[in-house]
């Protein structure tokens, strides 16, 4: 049994060709697979905010070493990386918005992306310094 992180991003709701076409996606795997977990966030609902100074105090200091303030500004990354690495499959609904991905999606990548929760900092390897903590494995898409 597999989870899917089903994420929209687009800001249309009905017209939206993105948020069609990884809703017949997830529709086609849920028939193929019917016990699998789909988790989804529609970030036209759902706004991450953008980094703070704030955030960024926090995200490179040491957990234990957290102000209120600074566990309240990392709470909602916190909430979005749960969801991102209990996934097994992710499942991007992305629009071109003027020849890139929305900022919304951007915002939403800053939360999730932090140094001690989905990648290390380690400069003393110079040839590779950045180790991902979170590894996508490859799903093949099965055909009836």
């Amino acid at each position: 049994m597999s989870t899917l992180l089903h994420l929209d991003v687009s800001p249309r709701n009905d017209r939206s060709h993105s948020r069609r076409l990884s809703a017949f996606f997830v529709q086609q795997w849920l028939e193929r697979c019917p016990s699998d977990t789909v988790l989804y966030r529609d970030l036209r609902v759902f706004t991450p905010p953008h980094v703070t100074e704030d955030w960024i105090a926090a995200a490179f200091s040491p957990p234990d070493q957290h102000s209120p303030q600074m566990r309240q500004a990392l709470q909602l990354s916190n909430l979005l990386i749960d969801e991102f690495v209990s996934a097994d499959v992710y499942v991007f609904g992305i629009p071109m918005s003027n020849f890139a991905a929305p900022s919304v999606f951007k915002a939403y990548i800053d939360n999730i992306v932090r140094v001690g929760r989905t990648f290390q900092f380690v400069p003393e390897d110079a040839a590779a310094p950045y180790k991902p903590l979170v590894h996508a494995i490859p799903v093949p898409i099965r055909k009836s």
